[in-house]
C-alpha cells in the first residue's frame, strides 16, 4: 500500500470519528419546587452556554427538561417574582442525563445578591451541613438495596450515636412513624439536614426526611417486582432438606392528571409481599426427635391514593388515605419450639392526611397538615393450651402469648414561614401525638411451667411456673402539643445564625418547664 493512499484512509476514518462525536448528544433533566418542596408549574428556565441559550417551561410536576444538547459547561437560570433568582453552573458530558433539582428560596427586603455555586463549596445555611445526605428519585433507582427497604439502607448514613428518642422519621414536613407511600412514589430522602432546628419536637442528629412525589399534569408510572426463591440459599445443617423458601414483592406507583384541567391530579401506590418462609424445628419431645420444617408465612399490603387540587397559584391541598394489613404465622416457632407453641400476629392501620398550602404574600408561606389513623394489632395462640418448657429440649403446649393493641390517634402541624430583611422566620404550634390506647394482656393465662429435663416433664415435676391473674385490659390517653419559633439570621454572606426556641408540653410527667433553646 503505498503512501497515498494510507493517508486517504486516515483521513476518511478521522472524518468518520468527528462525525460521530458530533452526532453525540445529551440531556438535562430536573425539578423546580419552592420553600415547602412543592412544585413550581409554568415558570421558565433557561440554559446558557457561552454561545448559544434553550429555553423550557416546567410542567404541573415542577419537571423541566432539555435535549440534544452538546457536552460542556452551562448556566441554569431561573427567576421567579417574590424569590430569589437561581443561577447553577452544570457540566455536560460525563453522563448522558444530568438531573438536577432547583429549590426557590423567599426573596428578601434588600438588595438581593446571587453568588454562583462552585464545585466544593461551602454554604452558610444551617440547613447544609457538611455531613448531610440528600438523594434524589433517580439515585434511589440505582440504589442497591434489598426488598426495596430504602430507609433502612440509607440509615446507615445516620449518626451512630442516636440523639434523645433515637431515628425520627420527617415525611413532607410531618413527623410520622412511616413513610405513607410505597418506593417508587418517594422523590427525595434527606439526612441529617440541620438536625438542631426548632421546628421539629426533638433536636436529632438520627433524622430521616422524606418528599414524596407531588402532582403533575402528565402520567407517570413505575413497576417493580423481586423474588427470592430457596435455590440462592445456604444449607440449614439442622433441616432434613433445604427449606422450600420463596418470596415475592410486586411494587408500583401511577400518578398523573383528573380530568382536562391541569390543577386537579392523583397518586396511587401500593405493595404487595408474600414471603413463603419456613421454621427449622429440631427438638427432642417426649415421642422421640422431632427434625422438621414448618411454614411461617409473612404477608404484607400495603396501599396509598393521594387527591391533589390547586385551588389557585396561591393555594393548594391533597387529600389521601392509606392503608396497612401484615399477618405473621406461626410466629416463635423454631428451634426447640415445637409447632403447637406458635402464634399467630396480624398489624391493620388505616390513616386519613390532609395538606393545606396557601402563599398569603411572596414573604409568607402557609402550611397546615393533619393525620388521623388507628391501628388494631392481635396475638393469638394456636393453641389453647398451659405452655411447657423444657429447658434445652422442647417448648410445647400453647404459646400463651394472647394479646390486643389498639390506638386511635392524630398529629397535627401548622407552621408560617416569613422573610424580613435578612432574616428567614418559622413558627407555628404541633402536635405530634394526641391518642387513646388500649392493651389487652391475657398471656400466661393457664401459665407457662418450666421443667429441668424430659423426666421431670414426664413424671409432671416443674421446678417453676408464671400465672397472670387480675384485670388485663388498660386505656390511657397520650397527650402531646408543642409550639416553637426559630430564625435564621443571615449577619453577612459568608456568616449564619440560627437561633430557635421551643416548648413541649405532655400529660403524664406534670413539668410545666419544658422550654429549649
Amino acid at each position: 500500500m503505498n503512501a497515498g493512499r494510507l493517508w486517504i484512509r486516515l483521513l476518511v476514518a478521522s472524518a468518520y470519528l468527528a462525525m460521530i462525536a458530533a452526532a453525540q448528544t445529551f440531556a438535562v433533566v430536573g425539578t423546580l419546587t419552592d420553600p415547602s418542596t412543592s412544585p413550581v408549574p409554568d415558570r421558565t428556565i433557561t440554559l446558557r452556554s457561552a454561545s448559544r441559550e434553550w429555553v423550557t417551561k416546567s410542567n404541573g410536576a415542577g419537571e423541566f427538561r432539555f435535549d440534544a444538547l452538546p457536552p460542556g459547561d452551562f448556566t441554569l437560570e431561573v427567576t421567579v417574582p417574590g424569590f430569589d433568582p437561581i443561577s447553577q453552573p452544570i457540566r455536560v458530558g460525563r453522563r448522558n442525563v444530568v438531573r438536577v433539582s432547583l429549590r426557590l428560596s423567599l426573596a428578601r427586603l434588600k438588595e438581593e445578591i446571587t453568588v454562583p455555586d462552585s464545585e466544593g463549596a461551602v454554604s452558610a445555611d444551617a440547613a447544609a451541613n457538611a455531613a448531610a445526605v440528600t438523594v434524589n428519585a433517580g439515585a434511589l433507582d440505582m440504589l442497591p438495596v434489598l426488598g426495596l427497604d430504602y430507609l433502612g439502607a440509607l440509615a446507615k448514613f445516620l449518626d451512630p450515636g442516636a440523639g434523645p428518642g433515637g431515628t425520627s422519621l420527617i415525611v413532607d414536613g410531618a413527623e410520622a412513624r412511616n413513610v405513607g407511600v410505597t418506593p417508587s412514589a418517594i422523590q427525595e430522602i434527606r439526612i441529617n439536614q440541620n438536625p438542631y432546628t426548632a421546628e421539629y419536637p426533638r433536636w436529632s442528629r438520627r433524622r430521616i426526611e422524606v418528599i414524596t412525589k407531588a402532582a403533575t399534569d402528565r402520567y407517570h408510572g413505575a413497576f417493580n417486582y423481586l423474588m427470592r426463591d430457596r435455590v440462592l440459599n445456604a444449607r440449614d445443617v439442622f433441616a432434613l432438606e433445604r427449606p422450600p423458601e420463596h418470596r415475592d414483592i410486586f411494587e408500583g406507583s401511577l400518578l398523573g392528571p383528573l380530568g382536562s384541567g391541569k390543577r386537579s391530579s392523583f397518586l396511587v401506590s401500593g405493595l404487595h409481599e408474600d414471603d413463603r418462609l419456613q421454621a427449622v424445628v429440631f427438638a427432642l419431645a417426649p415421642g422421640g426427635f422431632v427434625r422438621t420444617n414448618v411454614a411461617a408465612p409473612q404477608r404484607n399490603t400495603f396501599a396509598s391514593i393521594r387527591l391533589s387540587h390547586q385551588t389557585s397559584n396561591a393555594q393548594s391541598m391533597f387529600w389521601q388515605l392509606n392503608y396497612q394489613d401484615r399477618l405473621v404465622n406461626n410466629q416463635g416457632v423454631g428451634s426447640t419450639v415445637l409447632p403447637e407453641a406458635g402464634a399467630n400476629y396480624r398489624f391493620r392501620e388505616d390513616e386519613f392526611i390532609f395538606n393545606h398550602r396557601y402563599v398569603f404574600s411572596p414573604k409568607l408561606l402557609s402550611q397546615f397538615r393533619i393525620l388521623l389513623g388507628r391501628y388494631w394489632a392481635p396475638t393469638r395462640s394456636i393453641l389453647n393450651a398451659p405452655q411447657a418448657v423444657v429447658v434445652d429440649v422442647f417448648t410445647g403446649g400453647g404459646a400463651q402469648a394472647d394479646n390486643l393493641r389498639t390506638e386511635v390517634h392524630t398529629s397535627i402541624v401548622w407552621m408560617l414561614t416569613q422573610t424580613a430583611s435578612k432574616h428567614t422566620l418559622k413558627y407555628g404550634i404541633n402536635v405530634p401525638d394526641w391518642s387513646r390506647r388500649g392493651f389487652s394482656d391475657r398471656t400466661n393465662r393457664l401459665g407457662t411451667f418450666y421443667f429441668a429435663s424430659l423426666a421431670d416433664y414426664e413424671a409432671n415435676r416443674p421446678f417453676s411456673a408464671q400465672v397472670q391473674r387480675g384485670e388485663g385490659r388498660t386505656v390511657f390517653i397520650e397527650k402531646n402539643l408543642g409550639g416553637f419559633f426559630q430564625d435564621d439570621w443571615q449577619m453577612r454572606r459568608n456568616v449564619s445564625l440560627a437561633l430557635g426556641l421551643r416548648y413541649d408540653w405532655q400529660n403524664y410527667f406534670h413539668d410545666r418547664d419544658n422550654v429549649q433553646p
